[in-house]
């Protein structure tokens, strides 16, 4: 998200940021208008994710070159480079700059497909490359983005984007963009909205976006001072949203609530477990330790499921390994 000549320019990915977590999108805007400073803190991984990337992308357009395709390699060039290339029938387009008013994107891959656009008898699909083996609904937007963006350029409408994998001949998925516009134009619509329409009061709450994001550290200090119910062990956003009806909104009010209401969606011992667990976490916090509480034992439930113990028996971790070839290992 940039802001330049009073108006924000957006991309992609601030299009699915604000679908995973609405107070990023609050965040990135007040860093485009310069009111606050991006923090610096960066998951090494998180480069090493990039770099594998960069390496796939590249692996698979030198498979595209070795089928004999013509490659034009325009490292996110001006769209007018981008629609010249088109125009002269590359098999091929990498790195493709779009842009679209206020949208902007650079397209992994367009590869040439028989169909009738504004060029001849060729027209173009959007070829997105990724590690992960299963595809999120922040890439399908992305795909959506660049697909409408391409529409526009080659005055047709692609049928198919496809999501390329790591392996042997590159498998890729394809998605028909008719069954996912709907969606995604309901979806960018809000966005606009949002960002059009001014600053708003957002929390940071914990959803599943923190773990790859720069401000995790940052939401993650809000959170603790305020005593967040997000810091309840295990507890979910209905149950928060629940106690918060009730005017409970801090761990320590939850475990020391001597009131707690049967709640409106859920059963009551739920929340009965879910405060016991927020009450060693305050006993802890108070002692300034670690406490647990043992759960009584039930049979055939837990490890009681496990056999008699036997001098052969073995224990095996299995563990997965994000870096492993071909896109990771589950």
């Amino acid at each position: 998200m940039q802001y330049v000549h009073d108006k924000f320019l957006l991309a992609a990915t601030d299009l699915s940021n604000h679908l995973g977590c609405p107070h990023l999108t609050q965040l990135q805007r007040k860093v485009a208008l310069r009111e606050i400073s991006k923090p610096s803190w960066r998951d090494p991984s998180l480069d090493v994710l990039i770099k594998r990337g960069q390496e796939h992308e590249a692996a698979y357009v030198n498979f595209l070159e070795k089928k004999g395709l013509s490659v034009v390699n325009l490292n996110g060039k001006a769209v007018e480079d981008v629609v010249l290339a088109m125009e002269k029938g590359a098999d091929v387009i990498v790195q493709a700059g779009l842009k679209d008013g206020d949208w902007l994107g650079s397209a992994d891959i367009l590869l040439k497909v028989d169909g009738r656009s504004r060029f001849g008898d060729w027209s173009y699909e959007v070829q997105d490359t990724k590690l992960a083996q299963n595809t999120r609904a922040s890439t399908i937007l992305q795909l959506c983005l660049y697909t409408e963006i391409l529409a526009k350029l080659q005055e047709c409408v692609p049928e198919k984007m496809y999501v390329v994998k790591p392996g042997d001949d590159f498998p890729s998925e394809a998605y028909r963009y008719a069954e996912f516009e709907a969606y995604y134009k309901l979806v960018k619509q809000n966005f606009e909205q949002v960002i059009r329409g001014g600053a708003l009061a957002t929390y940071p709450d914990s959803v599943e976006h923190c773990n790859i994001c720069a401000w995790w550290q940052v939401c993650d200090k809000v959170r603790h001072d305020d005593d967040h119910l997000s810091l309840v062990a295990g507890i979910r956003s209905m149950h928060i949203v629940e106690l918060q009806r009730q005017s409970i909104n801090t761990l320590e009010q939850f475990a020391t609530s001597t009131t707690l209401e049967d709640p409106l969606r859920g059963n009551r011992e739920t929340f009965l477990r879910k405060q016991a667990q927020a009450k060693v976490q305050l006993e802890g916090r108070e002692q300034k330790r670690m406490l647990y509480h043992s759960i009584p034992l039930e049979a055939g439930r837990g490890l009681h499921r496990l056999p008699e113990p036997n001098e052969g028996d073995i224990y095996f971790d299995i563990e997965g390994d994000p870096f492993y070839a071909d896109g990771g290992l589950e």
